[in-house]
C-alpha cells in the first residue's frame, strides 16, 4: 500500500514538473495522468521494492507516460485520454522497473548473473505481451 501511493504522488509530482518544463502553464491532465502511470509502473514490483524504489519508479513512469503521449499524438492515434501512453509506458516501466529495484537480487542492488538473467526474463516478457497487445487490437 505504501509503495503504491509513493508511486503514484512521485508520478503526480513529476508530471506537474514535466509540464510546468515542457509548457507555459501548467496541466492537471499531466498532473493525473502521472499519477496514473506512476500507480500503473508500481503495479508489477509493489511487493519487492523498496520505498525509495517505488519513488523513482513513479517518477520514470509519469516520463514515459509524457513522451509517449508526444509519440502517440504525433503519429496521428486518436487517444483523447492518453490512455495508451499511461498503460503502455507506464507498463514499460513497471516490467522492467522489477529487474533493477527488486530487494533481493535487482540490478541496482546485487549484480550478478542471476539479476541480468531476470532483465532477459523481464525484457522477454515485455516483447511478448507488446506483441499480443498490438496484434490484437491491429
Amino acid at each position: 500500500m505504501v509503495n503504491t501511493i509513493l508511486a503514484c504522488s512521485c508520478g503526480g509530482t513529476a508530471g506537474l514538473i514535466i509540464s510546468w518544463l515542457t509548457s507555459p502553464h501548467w496541466s492537471f491532465l499531466e498532473t493525473v495522468n502521472g499519477s496514473l502511470a506512476g500507480t500503473v509502473a508500481i503495479c508489477s514490483g509493489c511487493n519487492v521494492v523498496y520505498p525509495w524504489g517505488a519513488c523513482i519508479i513513479g517518477a520514470i513512469g509519469a516520463g514515459a507516460y509524457s513522451l509517449l503521449s508526444r509519440l502517440v499524438l504525433r503519429l496521428g492515434v486518436d487517444d483523447p485520454a492518453s490512455s495508451i501512453a499511461v498503460h503502455y509506458g507506464g507498463g514499460v516501466v513497471g516490467v522492467l522497473s522489477v529487474a533493477f529495484f527488486d530487494r533481493s537480487r535487482g540490478i541496482l542492488l546485487r549484480w550478478d548473473r542471476q539479476s541480468g538473467l531476470d532483465l532477459a526474463v523481464q525484457i522477454l516478457g515485455l516483447l511478448v505481451i507488446t506483441a499480443w497487445s498490438g496484434g490484437l487490437s491491429a
